[in-house]
């Protein structure tokens, strides 16, 4: 029983994650490219692309709950700008980023 389980189990992940990638919007699929371009246009090698993680409509009371006040916090843009529109979250796993340098944490913040 134990060894069907070990066969089962992963089979089940791979059809449910494979099926779910269907239904994944071509906008959605457009937006995350041009995540992937953004994050080399920076300089980052990117090692692993988790696709897309989350989608959702943003209105300002999400701007005041964790863990969207955090997200939005640490951007660039302002995201009033932003409420209204759905946004599309993808992850992804990159290479040469400066906080992969343990030891530039605390020299680059004192640098800048």
């Amino acid at each position: 029983m134990k060894k069907s389980r070990i066969i089962i189990v992963p089979l089940f992940l791979i059809i449910l994650f494979g099926c779910s990638n269907n239904l994944i919007s071509e906008n959605s699929k457009k937006e995350c490219s041009k995540a992937e371009r953004f994050i080399t246009d920076k300089g980052y090698l990117i090692t692993s692309n988790e696709g897309i993680v989350s989608e959702y409509l943003l209105d300002e009371k999400l701007l005041t709950e964790m863990p969207y006040l955090q997200y939005w916090s640490v951007q660039s843009a302002d995201p009033i700008s932003y409420v209204g529109k759905r946004i599309t979250t993808s992850k992804f796993i990159v290479k040469n980023h400066p906080l992969d340098n343990p030891l530039c944490h605390a020299s680059c913040r004192t640098s800048q």
